[in-house]
């Protein structure tokens, strides 16, 4: 925690460098200043995890030109993909068709925005899991999971992962850490039926390489140039 808390020190101070030198150079009222992150803190079931401390990011926007100069929250679900077409328009540029995502700009200007988003999704490719979450439900679902490991496992990392389930559902109302597994639950058929349906259909419009069979791990490839080297080795001889 102490590393933690000097990390964020040190990124404070670095945010604070650039936007002192906006302010000297006169730019600071024409910049659209964007503070972001690429995954959840370091810490246990946040990141290299998809529950919401491992999927929720960081995200500051500033602009005052563009009228946003701070003091609110926009609580609406936003996946990285609409963070492109977001800052287009915000810069007054036409956004590309091929740009993929959805703009939250005007929500970002609007004191009582309305959601874009019904759904957010997010993967991890070490357990070769994905994940959908809307305002209310989180699906998990593990197309390796850790009970599956051909290598030994914590214990502690299968109780962590839904305890080797292949599906994890959580509503995020009544349990918000996502600590009990609800995917066995007959009221909440409905609703695991549904996202895991919702799920399918992103991994198909994404060609999630998933769907064609395992993914292939950087271990397993350096295994197979082992073994390539080693039948090179032996034709030799």
């Amino acid at each position: 925690m102490a590393g933690f808390q000097g990390a964020i020190r040190k990124v404070d101070t670095a945010v604070g460098a650039i936007l002192d030198a906006l302010r000297a150079s006169g730019l600071e009222n024409d910049t659209l200043f964007v503070f972001t992150t690429d995954h959840g803190i370091e810490m246990p079931r946040a990141k290299w995890f998809l529950y919401d401390p491992g999927i929720a990011i960081g995200l500051i926007v500033r602009y005052p030109r563009g009228g946003l100069t701070g003091g609110r929250t926009c609580d609406l679900l936003m996946s990285n993909v609409d963070y492109l077409p977001t800052v287009f328009e915000l810069a007054h540029l036409n956004v590309p068709g091929r740009v993929e995502g959805r703009s939250f700009a005007s929500q970002l200007l609007a004191s009582s925005p309305h959601p874009v988003r019904e759904s957010v999704f997010a993967m991890h490719h070490k357990t070769q899991s994905r994940c959908i979450r809307t305002d209310r439900y989180k699906l998990i679902r593990h197309f390796d999971a850790p009970a599956n490991y051909r290598t030994p496992v914590r214990y502690e990392e299968i109780l962590m992962r839904g305890g080797g389930k292949r599906i994890e559902l959580y509503d995020l109302i009544a349990d918000p850490n996502e600590f009990h597994n609800a995917a066995d639950q007959p009221e909440l058929s409905g609703a695991k039926q549904r996202l895991d349906g919702m799920l399918w259909s992103w991994m198909e419009s994404v060609n999630d390489p998933l769907l064609q069979g395992p993914v292939r791990t950087p271990s397993y490839e350096a295994a197979i140039q082992d073994y390539a080297a080693w039948k090179r080795q032996r034709q030799s001889q």
